[in-house]
């Protein structure tokens, strides 16, 4: 639209508008004007019309004859005594209040007995001289009359038109008012307009990505800030925060141009995160006050700290919601309908629940701030001196001193920053799920010096570089201070920390970013807002034809004034629409996140619960997901004498022990690696650990020097051994002499994208020899043959052979470097690039690894594939590794023989650079001939569309090359960053039958980037399908987060849940197994005797295990309480000694503090050991069975124990998670619509009962209402919270309401439960006449002053009201038919298996349901006189009447019930018989039914004897007999 402004914001929000304020009027919009009018002449018309009703209708009376006068008090006959009735007196026949009272509501058969048991009761009255004396109720009965008057309204009361006039506008204006602070967009266009302006005083309204918090409208603040470029050095910030981060709106292009359009830039303030390379290394004596007071003014200071608000402003909050609003003007609604019980046991309801919300909210903020570190103390240099300052004082631009706290206390990371010099150990598990320290570096002189002005890149080249927020510091060095280059310039830090530049503060740093997504992504989850509203229509339209249908007959027949007619209308309209239709979704939710918290599984986004109800694809990582990332290095292949680069003949030595490899091979391994040391643990990648364990050297972390452990002295060993009187251990053979060593000088760390990592070291091979600079590389064979001098013949031959047998192959490789490139290497100003390093190598052979998979990793994956889901692979491994792993965990089948492998060859390859000629692709067998070495199989690729043909005969494995090759080659673009996966460049719609079209057909994705992950899963999410994938590890965030469900697997849990497998490949026997029951193989359902099994030996070992935590806690007391006494006496001595006052006190006071703090201390441990209370089933097993736990903690995981990888975090060294999220799901899923049918069809049954009441002027009484809506609350919690089936069905839920066999299902339900109600309604009307007698007009009393005057305030009530409600037979059937009805929609549309429990197995639900159904038949044949009374229920005219009634029922039920298994039968029939195979698995057997079924009769018989005796003595034998187990 011209003239408007264009804005451009970031990808992570949805849509930003520039806006300003319209007029106002002193605060208040001009919307409210209208009003003020409308207002004005509405009112002048109530007040003008104002009595015009109470004139028409005395005129009316006067006019047939009637006195008013004879209705008022003073004409009431005073010369008889005047009756105060103290409700103590019997009931009278004809008194229409006696029904008011629990012990006189009896019918009218038994109401002159009744007032003859009763006749002595007490009853006062007041004679004529005012004295109160006694009298009997006969003579009371004398002295109050009850007449029915004619209708006369309120004297006061206006016209009917003039009322609704104002009610309409009143609510409109309220509607109105409301609107604005439910929805943002509403409120913009009320109050603001879009503007092509933005300046000081602007608005911006941000809309963020679904569900990712809620829309702000913004106001836009100006700052000066100093600019180089602009004039006078200093230009203006428009600036504002959205979600606790700051934005700043840049003006690109100014309006008046060919389009007339202004365009602006709405961006996070720019941190100084991608500047110049040498900027940072720039001569400096850090920030002057000036310049921080400026810095903070633009980026805010460096808090992470969390608004905690009051109890009340939260309170507030919630009663301002929409669903809260409604609920509360329908309880205004049953107020003014004399609903006085009823509407305060809403109310009190609606608050209570409403501030359990509240708490709860501000549980959740406390927790949230508890996830902001403490701040801390940091050394920074401003304007040329250290100082002492307050990290949350930090702001980008500082230059700081990092360093660990003294005592080995945990040192989070204040902000981001980039090491300048030194380096740094720090733990990110937060951030990507590894608890494997990683080592960072400083800021490479060479690189800054090879390109000063190439950018920073955090996430990518520069990430080794980067110390993130939120990361614990384990180590630090200082470094060396350069004598040349880019750095010499640079400050020396004062206290030995590492010199570190500060890019990122507050929130927006690393771990401000992961506060900010769970605070904002952790709002109510609601179900599919297109088919609440779809629902939520039909509701409307089904209560507009009820309540217009009352209208109408109403205002035909003439027996209810207007106002009578509007309020029950709305009532109707009121009661069809569900409060709780939005937060079905939630319920369930909430449940499903309690149940994966006890599984070890922690969720930072609630939303994805539901959808991994939906997951159909499966995606696994291979290393640290299925397998163990604790590799084995089992041995070393090297090329034999004259096979080397130069040998023709390619003749490899046999698997050979590490130890044993040649001495270039040992030397590459010892020092091409980036492992550390921290507090005498080695840390580092587990691949790394392991091939410097198998060649047996040691690495110094601090010399960054590595010998052989044969030549490494080691005094402790020696002398434990000594002691010991142990032999020394026999030094490891090797195929060489001499004493080598090599010290690390420059690294160069692993790339995914590279697969390699190389290292310059000096090399000395022999003691007396000088050292050598060598190049050591080590990587992917494919990387790894591209960068020798010349491959070596048999080189894919023997790498092949070696993957072929599953092991993982690491090639390697050194260089000598020249006297000169030696030189280089530490030269600041010529320095020696990767490049450079890394070619003309020399090949020196290939390190085989094993990788243990997890125990139950074949489980899960038969489990998976058993309950109807494609499992998939995805590993940067060889494809011969992968397939070997992906057979043994039976992703694949039928070993290589039945493996195809996608090859291409020529043309440019997949990438975008290349030279556009199509490559040509083939499937080959993974297999290969003997004598041959050819595959024995070759397929040509054909993008026609066969691939799912070919994918049932072969298991499909494709690289990530021939994956972009077939992109390629088929015509589809892989594109960039942001961009889609595959965009059909031919523009062929979906594609042309290629790879692309069928990615789900493939089985092993191998050697595979991250982004080439991350492109599968976009395409697999485009082809309809929904995505999980479970990975580990910064590797995998991208497809993590572009999946429909990514769970992060923690790493570090070393050899937990494997087998172990020793350096020559054997297996050892099992070192974990996991309990086959925890994971079933197949999607079979567990038969009662096996679940009662499972339950009772899980509560037995809790048994156990409390007993066993008893026993722990009284031995801790007795030892607390004597270690107490001696700190006690420590104390007093130390504090007497040191002359303080009150010694003993404060003595006393230390000693108990440290008892606490000691207690909590064991009671931790053990619960570690145990795996404690949230800890998933075999965790403390696993991590009992941790390989080398000596050297190793248990993962951690800060700020909530989620990281920021994916939206679940599991905690445990198993991808069993996977099925317990999918359980969680489906369960979810399934509740969510199950309780939508239930919410609708009840509604619409209750909307349709009000209607046939209203329509004979008949209301239910409060005890009916409160009866029945505290009951099927309490069902219809049972209801929410179903618990999922121990397995995973064979079939897969309906994903929508709207499901032909939902939906029919609904519509055919509503049929016959309307249609009963229509036939009960009839048999009311034939038994008690045509038309049943419509009371037009309530008797009132006829009191006199006096009378009053001595009554009570209940007294005076009663007769001032009138009677409120009047038992009839139409109410009664009307109840009881209801509530079966409502009953029996929970049973019918509780879905139960094969998702979830069924509803026998929900013994809640059951007990509930039956308790209503029970209820109803007891009213209905009146076994409990007492309830019928309480309820106002009538008695049912016969007992063939009963019998009728009941028949209806069973109609009801039956037929529902039919019909729904009918519409499964025809649009679902898998999900019907699976439902009914595991429900016949689940019956017990009837010899389990015989003591339930005693123990139910005896309550039955108990209770019926009680209720009717009221003998307590009865149900004190049923508690004994219960307790010694007689039944």
């Amino acid at each position: 639209m011209a003239g408007k402004l264009h804005l451009t914001y970031p990808p992570n929000v949805s849509k930003v508008t520039a806006q300003r304020r319209r007029a106002q009027i002193r605060g208040l919009g001009l919307y409210h004007l209208p009003f003020v009018f409308l207002y004005f002449f509405s009112l002048r018309s109530c007040v003008e019309t104002s009595g015009v009703p109470y004139q028409t209708a005395l005129a009316h009376h006067k006019s047939k004859g009637y006195d008013p006068d004879a209705f008022t008090a003073k004409a009431a006959d005073v010369k008889k005594p005047k009756v105060v009735d103290d409700w103590g007196g019997a009931a009278v026949e004809d008194d229409p209040w006696a029904d008011l009272d629990a012990d006189e509501g009896e019918d009218d058969a038994s109401a002159s007995a009744s007032a003859a048991a009763s006749a002595a009761a007490s009853t006062v009255f007041v004679d004529e001289n005012g004295t109160i004396v006694n009298a009997t109720t006969a003579d009371a009965e004398e002295q109050i009359t009850y007449e029915t008057p004619p209708t006369l309204p309120a004297a006061w009361l206006p016209e009917f038109y003039a009322v609704a006039v104002f009610s309409v506008i009143a609510t409109t204006h309220v509607l109105l008012c409301f609107a604005q602070h439910w929805s943002v967009k509403f409120r913009a266009f009320m109050n603001y307009r879009e503007t092509d302006a933005i300046k000081d005083g602007s608005y911006l309204m941000f809309v963020p990505m679904p569900h990712q918090g809620k829309a702000e409208i913004v106001r836009v603040n100006a700052l000066e800030i100093p600019d180089a470029d602009a004039p006078g050095g200093v230009r203006e910030m428009l600036w504002t925060t959205f979600q606790r981060q700051r934005f700043e709106f840049v003006e690109t292009e100014r309006g008046g141009g060919a389009n007339g359009k202004a365009r602006g830039e709405v961006r996070e303030v720019l941190t100084p995160v991608a500047n110049a390379l040498s900027s940072y290394v720039r001569p400096t004596r850090g920030l002057t006050p000036a310049a921080v007071a400026a810095y903070v003014s633009r980026y805010g200071d460096n808090s992470l700290r969390v608004p905690l608000p009051t109890f009340m402003q939260v309170y507030k909050e919630q009663l301002m919601g929409p669903v809260t609003v409604f609920q509360v003007f329908t309880v205004l609604l049953w107020l003014m309908d004399e609903y006085w019980k009823y509407a305060i046991f809403s109310a009190a309801s609606l608050l209570l629940f409403e501030g359990t919300t509240a708490f709860s909210k501000i549980k959740n903020i406390r927790t949230l701030r508890g996830m902001g570190q403490a701040p801390g103390r940091v050394n920074c240099l401003r304007d040329g001196r250290w100082e002492d300052r307050n990290t949350e004082d930090l702001v980008p631009g500082d230059i700081v001193s990092i360093v660990r706290v003294a005592g080995g206390a945990e040192s989070p990371i204040p902000c981001d920053c980039l090491v300048l010099r030194g380096s740094a150990v720090v733990n990110e598990a937060s951030l990507t799920g590894e608890s494997v320290p990683q080592m960072k570096d400083a800021l490479s002189p060479e690189a800054i010096a090879s390109d000063p002005s190439k950018p920073l890149d955090i996430d990518g080249e520069h990430k080794v570089n980067v110390l993130y927020s939120g990361t614990t510091l384990m180590q630090q060095s200082t470094g060396e201070q350069p004598t040349g280059g880019v750095a010499a310039n640079l400050p020396k830090t004062p206290d030995g920390g590492c010199l570190c530049y500060v890019l990122q503060t507050g929130f927006s740093s690393t771990q401000g970013k992961l506060m900010r997504m769970m605070e904002f992504s952790s709002e109510q989850v609601t179900g599919d807002t297109w088919e609440t509203l779809v629902l939520l229509f039909i509701l409307l339209v089904f209560a507009c034809v009820a309540s217009g249908h009352v209208f109408v007959v109403g205002l035909r027949d003439g027996k209810r004034s207007q106002y009578e007619l509007v309020l029950r209308c709305i009532l109707i309209l009121t009661s069809v629409v569900p409060p709780e239709l939005p937060m079905q979704t939630a319920m369930a939710v909430n449940t499903a996140l309690l149940a994966l918290m006890k599984a070890a599984v922690f969720c930072t986004e609630p939303f994805r619960v539901p959808i991994s109800g939906k997951v159909d694809t499966c995606l696994f990582d291979k290393t640290g997901t299925l397998t163990s990332d604790q590799l084995v290095a089992v041995g070393v292949v090297t090329p034999v004498s004259g096979a080397g680069a130069g040998g023709e003949d390619g003749e490899y030595s046999e698997l050979t022990p590490c130890a044993e490899a040649s001495k270039a091979a040992s030397l590459v391994v010892a020092g091409c690696h980036s492992l550390v040391q921290v507090d005498g643990k080695t840390f580092g990648d587990p691949l790394e650990q392991a091939a410097l364990r198998g060649v047996k050297w040691r690495f110094d972390p601090r010399s960054q020097t590595a010998v052989p452990t044969e030549h490494m002295k080691d005094p402790a060993r020696d002398e434990a051994m000594k002691a010991a009187k142990l032999p020394p251990p026999k030094p490891p053979t090797r195929s060489w002499t001499g004493r080598p060593m090599v010290k690390i000088l420059v690294r160069n760390h692993f790339s995914s994208a590279l697969q390699r990592m190389s290292a310059v070291a000096n090399v000395v091979q022999n003691s007396n020899d000088a050292p050598a600079a060598w190049v050591l590389m080590k990587g992917s064979p494919e990387i790894v043959a591209t960068l020798l001098t010349k491959k070596p013949a048999g080189y894919d031959r023997a790498y092949r052979k070696l993957a072929e047998q599953g092991y993982r192959i690491i090639a390697l490789a050194h260089r000598v470097l020249s006297t000169d490139e030696a030189h280089r290497v530490k030269d600041p100003r010529c320095p020696l690039t990767r490049d450079e390093m890394e070619r003309g190598l020399t090949f020196d052979g290939f390190l085989a690894f094993a990788c243990p998979v997890r125990t139950d990793t074949p489980d899960v994956v038969k489990a998976l594939k058993a309950s109807s889901h494609t499992v998939m692979m995805a590993t940067g491994d060889s494809a011969m590794t992968a397939l070997h792993v992906a057979n043994e965990v039976h992703i694949a089948s039928g070993g290589l023989e039945r493996a195809l492998t996608l090859v291409a060859s020529g043309g440019g390859g997949g990438g975008d650079d290349g030279d556009g000629a199509a490559p040509t692709l083939r499937w080959v067998s993974a297999k290969t001939d003997d004598a041959t070495n050819e595959p024995i199989r070759e397929i040509p690729y054909a993008a026609d569309g066969s691939i799912p043909a070919l994918a049932k005969d072969y298991c499909l494995c494709v690289t990530g090359a021939a994956l972009n090759a077939a992109a390629v080659a088929d015509g589809f673009s892989v594109g960039g960053d942001g961009g889609d996966a595959a965009k059909d460049v031919k523009g062929v719609g979906r594609g042309n039958g290629g790879l692309w079209d069928y990615l789900d057909s493939v089985v092993v994705f191998a050697r595979m980037s991250p982004d080439d992950k991350e492109r599968v899963l976009k395409r697999l999410k485009q082809q309809g399908r929904h995505t999980f994938m479970c990975g580990d590890g910064a590797n995998d965030v991208g497809a993590l987060k572009q999946a429909h469900v990514g769970v992060a697997l923690l790493s570090g849990f070393g050899s937990a849940n494997t087998k172990k497998v020793d350096a020559a490949g054997a297996d050892a026997g099992a070192v974990a197994t996991t309990n086959k029951s925890e994971v079933p193989t197949e999607a079979k359902a567990e038969t009662f005797s096996e679940k009662m099994k499972r339950v009772q030996e899980q509560a037995a070992k809790m048994k156990e295990a409390k007993k066993k935590e008893a026993i722990a806690r009284k031995k801790d007391q007795v030892e607390l309480q004597a270690l107490q006494k001696q700190w006690f006496d420590e104390e007093v001595n130390r504090r007497t000694a040191a002359g303080e006052q009150w010694a003993a006190f404060s003595a006393m006071k230390a000693a108990t503090q440290r008892m606490i703090a000691e207690t909590k201390r064991r009671a931790e441990i053990r619960r570690r050991e145990n795996g404690g209370p949230m800890g998933a089933p075999g965790f403390a097993q696993m991590m009992a069975e941790m390989e080398g736990a000596e050297d190793m903690e248990t993962p951690k995981v800060k700020l909530g124990d989620a990281s920021m990888a994916a939206p679940f975090t599991s905690r445990i060294p198993s991808v069993r998670s996977a099925v317990d999220i999918i359980r969680q799901g489906r369960c979810t899923l399934v509740s969510a619509i199950q309780m939508q049918q239930v919410l609708v069809l009840s509604c619409l049954i209750s909307a349709y009962s009000l209607s046939v009441l209203y329509l004979d002027g008949i209301r239910s009484s409060d005890n009916q209402m409160i009866a029945s809506g505290s009951a099927l609350t309490a069902a219809s919690l049972a209801f929410s919270y179903a618990t999922p089936v121990h397995t995973l069905s064979p079939v897969r839920p309906l994903r929508s309401i709207f499901h032909p066999a939902n939906f029919l299902s609904l519509i055919g339900q509503l049929v016959i439960h309307i249609g009963c109600m229509v036939y009960a309604v009839e048999m009311v009307r034939r038994a008690t006449g045509e038309e049943a007698l419509f009371p037009e007009n309530a008797p009132i009393a006829i009191v006199s002053d006096a009378l009053k005057a001595n009554a009570t305030e209940e007294q005076r009530s009663i007769w001032e009201q009138g009677p409120p409600f009047k038992p009839s037979l139409l109410n009664t059937v009307v109840f009881l038919v209801e509530t079966v009805q409502r009953v029996c929609v929970m049973l019918v549309n509780y879905k139960g298996r094969p998702f979830m429990m069924g509803a026998i197995e929900n013994k809640t639900l059951l007990t509930s349901l039956a308790s209503m159904v029970a209820g109803a038949f007891i009213c209905a044949f009146e076994v409990l006189p007492w309830l019928n009374t309480w309820l106002k229920l009538v008695p049912l005219p016969s007992f063939d009447f009963r019998v009728r009634i009941l028949a209806v029922l069973g109609v009801s039920v039956g037929g529902t019930i039919a019909w729904d298994q009918l519409m499964l039968l025809c649009f679902a029939p898998q999900i019907l018989f699976a439902a009914y195979r595991d429900t016949y698995r689940a019956l017990p057997a009837p010899r389990d039914l015989v003591k339930p079924g005693k123990r139910a009769i005896a309550m039955g018989v108990a209770g019926y004897l009680y209720f009717t005796t009221g003998n307590v003595f009865v149900l004190l034998g049923l508690f004994y007999a219960m307790k010694n187990k007689v039944i």
